[in-house]
């Protein structure tokens, strides 16, 4: 407790109001402001994500390094996360590749991280590995029990009644940040890309996490929320491809999805199977941290993938003679814009990036964090549209309302 405070009284308190504000969210029906969502705020709040991911990469390689017992194990930290990075990215993406037969390809690429995180542990538990020197693993707990030795409900009454009402300023944020989370989410999942066929739920979607998130408060369980990549590689682990030649050369062809097994089993499965993992407990613990730290870089670096505003960052140094009038991923835009519309769009999407940035980085500021991402989707409809004109926001953007609730 901080100032004769109790912190799991007062962690049920704000879960219970956000639970609250959720579901007077959800039965408002007010996810249709999710409309207001554009390509504009989503590539920005999964820039914000991606760099989130890469951030407690390098901090947790950098503490593995600065506090190493000898230069052997800080380099065996670093290198074991670059290795499990890089072969997280190498089977992932096995499906396109020539080698093996189609179902074998299947299995790497959805299996492929998993298999990757077990083969890079047990190579650091080789005596070759041990040599070089010694990294951190995860410090997880021996047993499988609630902690602190309280019982399974908290005792919500224990919080002096003036801190009751208190707790839903704090509510009130942390419901925005699930709130947007959430939806922004379910919109990437259900886009046209994806070629689901049964329609998006947000509504009732928004109705689960708030029941989710008030049984986790009186439980003083971590409070869960929808996951971007985790949700992306079910979606793609699910979908069946088809080849689209990409020039004269059969080799230059790309795999696109051209449907999902839309089902609910596999939904389930996997947090059974997650559940079951906690029987496992004593194997995790074997895992190094760094190899952690690989899979975060991986996961990083995954979000950044279809992200138009990070590849016209990078397609903004091209050559103006080698621009693609048909690349989608930015190309286009400056042969029919010209670079210099293109430069201002992009930059302005850098601004809020670095703006939520050291909103997020900044503890004095970091309350009020979930909000600001919120205002994205008002500069997008107030602002955006008084510095551009419409023919270049229907080419730099999706247009608003077109996401349907």
């Amino acid at each position: 407790a901080v100032s004769d405070l109790p912190f799991l009284p007062m962690y049920a308190w704000v879960g219970l109001w956000t639970s609250a504000l959720l579901a007077v969210a959800a039965l408002a029906n007010l996810s249709g402001l999710i409309r207001y969502c554009t390509r504009f705020t989503e590539d920005v709040f999964n820039a914000l994500l991606s760099f989130n991911y890469l951030s407690e990469a390098f901090r947790s390689l950098r503490h593995e390094f600065v506090f190493a017992k000898d230069m052997g194990s800080g380099l065996l930290a670093i290198n074991s996360a670059a290795l499990t990075a890089w072969l997280c990215q190498l089977t992932t993406n096995f499906r396109s590749k020539r080698y093996l037969s189609a179902p074998l390809r299947e299995a790497v690429s959805d299996f492929g991280p998993p298999l990757v995180i077990l083969s890079v542990t047990l190579a650091s538990l080789s005596s070759w590995a041990r040599s070089l020197g010694e990294i951190s693993r995860l410090p997880i707990s021996s047993t499988f029990a609630v902690g602190l030795g309280r019982p399974l409900l908290i005792d919500v009454l224990a919080l002096p009644t003036r801190f009751r009402a208190l707790a839903l300023l704090p509510a009130l944020f942390l419901a925005t940040l699930f709130f947007l989370d959430q939806n922004i989410t379910v919109r990437t999942v259900n886009s046209p890309e994806n070629k689901l066929r049964k329609g998006p739920a947000y509504h009732l979607d928004l109705l689960a996490l708030s029941l989710l998130t008030g049984a986790t408060s009186v439980t003083g369980l971590p409070w869960m929320c929808s996951a971007t990549v985790e949700s992306l590689n079910h979606i793609r682990a699910m979908s069946v491809f088809k080849k689209v030649a990409k020039g004269n050369a059969a080799r230059q062809a790309a795999e696109v999805p051209e449907r999902v097994i839309e089902n609910r089993l596999t939904g389930f499965g996997v947090h059974a199977l997650i559940l079951l993992s906690s029987l496992f407990v004593p194997l995790l613990a074997v895992v190094p941290l760094p190899v952690v730290s690989g899979v975060f870089l991986y996961l990083g670096r995954k979000v950044m993938g279809g992200n138009v505003f990070l590849q016209r960052c990078k397609k903004l140094w091209i050559d103006e003679a080698a621009l693609d009038s048909k690349d989608e991923g930015g190309e286009k835009e400056m042969v029919a814009l010209g670079r210099w519309s293109v430069f201002r769009f992009t930059a302005f999407q850098g601004l809020c990036l670095a703006g939520l940035w050291a909103l997020r980085c900044n503890p004095s500021t970091a309350l009020v964090f979930p909000s600001v991402i919120g205002v994205l989707m008002l500069i997008r409809v107030k602002l955006i549209p008084r510095l551009f004109s419409r023919r270049e926001l229907s080419l730099l953007d999706t247009p608003i309302g077109a996401t349907r609730v």
